[in-house]
């Protein structure tokens, strides 16, 4: 993904309505399926406040995931289906929060013996071309070791690092937003600059997956 694709999905979102308007009655259409998993992660309940998580907000009100999804529609030819209705033959729309997703067997990283700064992994995966994208817009850290910073290296292409939102500092949760989501459809890495010479850092990367129904059943349990 570069800045020419980024381009390419806004203007993709002027079509999304028209692209993702099949109507699957009774929830509405395919876009209405997009926007409810949207909702479903774009909120995060904290000491009973619930804190809008800002770089999927954005990313919705720009219309980037709305057009990055009508694009990859409109490549694979298959209509999207409620996730617990989807066919093999469907297109799922789910959010990232499942670990299996990305192989993993859940999100948390742990580091010792390391000379500070250093880098820490949290997330390499290499898509199945033509049958998943990823669209990721913030991480939420859990403590109680924080990372300093956080870079991602999307589709072979290394972004600047960026780091927590000054005005979200919680005593034992950060949320390091992207300034512009990253879309995925060959490889996702994200690193983490750790301060310390050991620790454990829990994350949840927010966004969408979209993905082939017959790929989805291979990352469920057995």
């Amino acid at each position: 993904m570069n800045w020419e694709d980024l381009k390419t999905y806004l203007d993709y979102a002027k079509k999304a309505p028209t692209i993702l308007g099949r109507r699957v009655d009774p929830v509405g259409t395919e876009l209405s399926i997009l926007e409810d998993v949207v909702n479903e992660v774009a909120k995060l309940t904290l000491a009973e406040r619930d804190i809008a998580i800002p770089g999927i907000t954005r990313a919705w009100k720009s219309g980037i995931i709305q057009g990055a999804t009508a694009y990859f529609r409109e490549k694979v030819k298959l209509d999207i289906m409620p996730l617990p209705y989807a066919k093999d033959d469907n297109l799922i729309v789910e959010p990232l929060y499942r670990p299996k997703i990305f192989g993993l067997n859940n999100f948390t990283a742990t580091w010792s013996g390391v000379t500070p700064p250093a880098v820490v992994n949290l997330i390499n995966y290499s898509l199945n071309l033509n049958k998943e994208m990823i669209i990721l817009t913030d991480i939420i850290g859990i403590g109680p070791d924080f990372p300093a910073l956080i870079q991602v290296t999307v589709d072979g292409e290394t972004l600047r690092p960026y780091a927590v939102r000054k005005d979200f500092k919680a005593s034992n949760v950060r949320i390091y937003e992207l300034p512009f989501p990253v879309v995925a459809d060959l490889t996702l890495r994200v690193d983490a600059q750790v301060e310390s010479a050991s620790g454990t850092f829990e994350y949840i990367p927010v966004g969408i997956h979209l993905v082939v129904g017959s790929l989805h059943t291979k990352t469920l349990p057995a």
